[in-house]
Parts: structure tokens; sequence; C-alpha cells
């Protein structure tokens, strides 16, 4: 789950910022602005391979449903691996990349769509937020629409 999940449900007492005005504009490399914020911040920009699904995880309760998940998606697809790292949030959020034998677009029949991609990483039970301002990014034109934040 979320920390959206968790206010709405009750389950913690969080605030979530729903002004993300500033950081994403439509017609702008986005991605840049965020290279240089990285840049700024120490952290580093990891953009997704064409056979990478990022899935951004902000619970305990969404990194037990993200590895039931991922073993179904195991039943049809080659999965290579996984590599899970504390976001720049630290733990309990995490950010998990799962690499697959194919790039995404050859599971859905070839075609190179984003809505693919964003779909699977969602079912993977990724952050919606993340999800949203990731399909944003792709809309406004951004090159690399599915990234990661983290740590050095």
């Amino acid at each position: 789950m979320s920390k959206l999940e968790d206010r709405y449900l009750g389950e913690e007492n969080v605030t979530v910022t729903n002004d993300v005005s500033g950081m994403y504009d439509p017609g702008q490399d986005n991605s840049k602005k965020l290279e240089q914020y990285a840049e700024e911040n120490g952290l580093r920009l990891v953009i997704a391979a064409e056979n990478e699904l990022l899935i951004d995880l902000d619970t305990e309760q969404g990194y037990e449903l993200f590895k039931d998940q991922v073993e179904v998606l195991r039943q049809f697809v080659d999965v290579l691996g996984m590599q899970v790292a504390p976001s720049k949030s630290d733990l309990p959020h995490r950010h998990c990349t799962v690499k697959i034998r194919v790039p995404v677009s050859r599971l859905t029949g070839g075609f190179p769509t984003i809505h693919e991609r964003l779909a699977l990483q969602a079912m993977l039970g990724s952050d919606r937020r993340c999800e949203l301002l990731r399909y944003m990014r792709w809309t406004f034109g951004d090159p690399h629409p599915i990234l990661f934040l983290e740590k050095k």
C-alpha cells in the first residue's frame, strides 16, 4: 500500500502533498529537471531499461504484495532477477527493479507503448501516485518518464 492509501484507510497518520505543479511542465524535458535536482541533492537518477520494470513501494504491506505479484508474473514471463533497495526516504520505502528476458514491449505483441509498462508496474504494486506522475511525464513528452531518484 502507499502513503496515500494509508491516509484514506486510516492506518497511518500521514501527510500527502497534492501540489506537484512546479515539478512537471508540459512541453519541458522534466527528466532534465529531475537530473538537476538529483545532482543538487546528492542523488542518482535511475532510468528504466527496455527490459526493466521499476516498482516504487512505500510500506511493508506493499512489499509483501509485490513479492506475491512477482510470483504470478513468473508463471508467464521469464524474470531474470530483481533488485530491491531502500528509496531515498529509507525503509520501509523501497525501489524494486524487475529485470525480464525480453523488452516489455515484446510482452504485449511488440507494440512499444508506455501503457502496458505502467499497467504492469501498477499491478505489481507500484505506488499509484508515482505511476500517475510517470504517465504525466510521458504525456508531456519527457524522453525518460520512468525513473527513480535514489541515494548514491
